[in-house]
């Protein structure tokens, strides 16, 4: 339907009629034309005019265009290895992608849109279906459905699995604004089975300490037996002992070992197989342990007793590589002497208590410090003290907020993905409401998010001058880290990012003028193995341009790199290695002499899919109830397809203004005016 909107008054339409009669009136009442010819002339100029006049109100035309769309089908597959672990040959397979393309044509027989995903993403066909994921996160593959047919008809998903869940976010704890239906598939068979549960033990030791590693073995349905569990680092057996394996129970179990040699090292614990046991993948699970020698001392100085305190010092501690003080002014008897790595300032100095002598000899020593702010800060004192920004606070107003990354933060590398869509989910901090000024050489960590917007207040900032300093501008790391056991069963994101801090502003003791370093000491099978490099010259200056040769020695390959770094380049990637322990040299000439850099990790193989083979219908049952779908298995596949019923489409109207004097067809009709009138006059001999 379209509408013409003149929005004018009815003097102004009279208006116009009256200037085209007038004009007409006036250029033909004398002519010599012919009468009925005369009448003709006068119409076609009456019109032109007439027109003219009312364009100059600019009228507007209101065009409604109406349209269907159809309904959006997702076919959402679960391509984990477990689901092609029930197959017993390639047939089974062909048979069941032959269903899911029956499945699809008949959805589009009945005039629905069809997508497919797996839980890479979207599938462009059933045919390149591969079963070979290593790990299955439904709630993701359902998550990036949502938000790719954000604004779709997005009428119904299926949900292809066999409900077995090793990664990410149990999908039964989350809501979905679509309707989700389960197709069932799988083995749901017991057979008996003796398992590692779980196997754990610190990521970083410091060398000559002692250490403790912690296995859960599980048994199901292989009853009441005696089995042999057995320790081992590489083809060294360390410890193997007898225990007694209760039929449908988890018994835990503790090794301790000394950390005696720096380097990496990965332990394998190993479960005796008992008679009928199908899986024997899952009898035995690796752990990677680096051994540091880089112990550091550490002063905590607080202004105030604080939960912070207490985070702050669990954090370092449970990594084994710091010793660390905690000195409490008006709580703790003194201020510990000792010579320190780095200084932690917590809320100091004090909003209202000056500070002690003995403090402010230390807070103005040449020491690395990390300043934590909070409610009791004095923020213009801190503004003299530390070389990172300046704070204006607005008051005595305080936001809570949360954090977010910044984009171009390269001081350390972390997961920045991962930890971003956790750090989401952290409640948060209590900050100044200020302004904040940068001062040069820093760089931002974490800017501030208030509420569900991100803001420009930066939150984390670290400086690079000699020597270092960081600042955190907001008090309650503690909720953190109660948060994060809350929602992910541990406080590794937290406690590294503290850890992570603190090696870099304790980084430059070393002093090395080559350093290579990965991010982490253990990886899976098939992730990239990022390496960062340092090199600097005499002055301890950064060098932008140096190449280095890197050979990387594994447990049956070996392979030399040669590599340059650059200003922006300071990170390369290792891609492709099989499982194995790795040990790298890297080489480099820096103004005429060798400098050498040795290090280590491991690549884990991946068998999260092998661990539990049997398939839980149970949580696709509840998960279709919960989101108002049907549970089927293959055997109802058919019989619910015929139960389909035709799509419906939604109709959609919209309505859009443009101006009348935009259309083309209009130029068109002054054209064939003008032009008739012209026409008419020469014919006649009156141009």
């Amino acid at each position: 339907m379209n509408d013409l909107l003149q929005h004018m008054a009815w003097w102004q339409g009279g208006l116009c009629v009256l200037v085209g009669l007038a004009y007409a009136w006036g250029l033909y009442r004398r002519s010599p034309f012919a009468p009925v010819l005369k009448k003709i002339l006068f119409g076609i100029r009456f019109l032109l005019v007439t027109l003219l006049v009312w364009l100059l109100w600019a009228p507007t035309w209101r065009l409604l265009e109406s349209y269907e769309e159809p309904p959006v089908w997702v076919i959402a597959i679960d391509n984990s290895r477990s689901v092609s672990l029930s197959w017993k040959d390639a047939t089974q397979r062909q048979e069941f992608i032959r269903q899911l393309q029956a499945l699809q044509a008949r959805l589009q027989a009945l005039g629905y849109e069809v997508s497919v995903f797996d839980l890479n993403g979207p599938l462009p066909a059933l045919d390149s279906l591969q079963f070979n994921q290593n790990r299955t996160d439904l709630a993701s593959m359902l998550r990036r459905i949502q938000s790719q047919h954000e604004g779709d008809y997005l009428a119904n998903v299926l949900l292809v699995s066999d409900g077995i869940v090793n990664a990410g976010e149990n999908p039964l704890y989350i809501s979905f604004p679509f309707k989700l239906h389960t197709l069932a598939v799988g083995d749901t068979t017991r057979y008996p089975d003796l398992s590692i549960y779980s196997f754990s033990t610190l990521r970083v030791v410091q060398k000559g300490n002692r250490f403790q590693l912690t296995a859960e073995v599980q048994n199901r349905g292989a009853g009441n037996r005696e089995v042999l569990l057995r320790l081992s680092e590489g083809t060294k057996v360390l410890e193997q002992r007898s225990i007694q394996a209760m039929e449908g129970s988890i018994t835990a179990h503790t090794f301790e070992l000394r950390a005696a040699e720096e380097g990496v090292f990965q332990y394998t614990l190993e479960v005796s197989p008992v008679a009928g046991e199908l899986n024997t993948t899952n009898n035995r699970r690796s752990v990677v342990v680096e051994v540091i020698d880089r112990k550091k001392n550490i002063l905590i100085a607080a202004s105030v007793a604080h939960p912070d305190l207490k985070a702050l010092r669990s954090a370092l501690e449970r990594t084994g590589n710091y010793d660390v003080q905690l000195y409490v002014e008006g709580v703790s008897r003194e201020l510990p002497r000792k010579n320190y790595d780095l200084l932690i300032a917590y809320q100091l100095p004090h909003l209202l208590r000056p500070l002690s002598p003995a403090l402010q000899e230390l807070l103005a020593s040449p020491l690395p410090k990390w300043w934590i702010g909070g409610a009791q800060t004095h923020w213009a004192a801190l503004n003299r003290m530390q070389k990172l920004l300046t704070i204006s606070p607005s008051g005595n107003r305080y936001d809570e907020v949360g954090g977010y990354f910044a984009d171009d933060f390269r001081a350390f590398s972390f997961p920045a993905a991962e930890w971003s869509d956790a750090l989401r989910k952290l409640p948060p901090l209590l900050a100044p409401y200020a302004a904040f000024t940068l001062l040069p050489s820093t760089t931002v960590l974490m800017y501030q998010r208030v509420g569900s917007t991100p803001t420009t207040r930066p939150l984390w900032v670290l400086g690079q001058e000699s020597p270092r300093q960081a600042i955190l501008l907001a008090e309650g790391l503690w909720h953190w880290r109660l948060e994060a056991y809350a929602l992910f069963k541990e406080q590794s994101m937290v406690d590294e990012l503290i850890d992570k801090t603190v090696q870099y502003l304790t980084a430059e003791g070393s002093k090395r003028r080559f350093l290579v370093t990965t991010n982490k000491a253990d990886y899976e099978e098939g992730e990239q193995v990022w390496l960062e490099v340092e090199a600097y010259d005499e002055l301890f200056q950064p060098l932008s341009d140096l190449s280095f040769e890197l050979l990387l020695q594994g447990e049956q390959t070996q392979e030399r790199y040669r590599l340059t770094l650059s200003e922006t380049e300071r990170r390369f990637a290792l891609t492709q290695l099989p499982a194995g322990k790795y040990s790298f040299v890297a080489k480099a000439v820096i103004n005429g002499k060798e400098e050498v850099s040795k290090g280590g990790f491991v690549v884990r193989k991946t068998e999260l899919e092998l661990y539990d083979r049997t398939a839980q219908f149970d949580r696709l049952r509840q998960l279709a109830q919960a989101n108002g779908g049907t549970f089927l298995t293959l055997k109802e596949l058919e019989r619910w397809m015929a139960s389909l019923s035709e799509a419906k489409a939604r109709l959609y109207t919209q309505s859009r203004l443009m101006e009348v004097i935009a259309l083309p067809w209009l130029f068109w009709i002054f054209f064939a005016l003008a032009s008739l009138e012209w026409l008419l006059r020469k014919y006649h001999g009156y141009v």
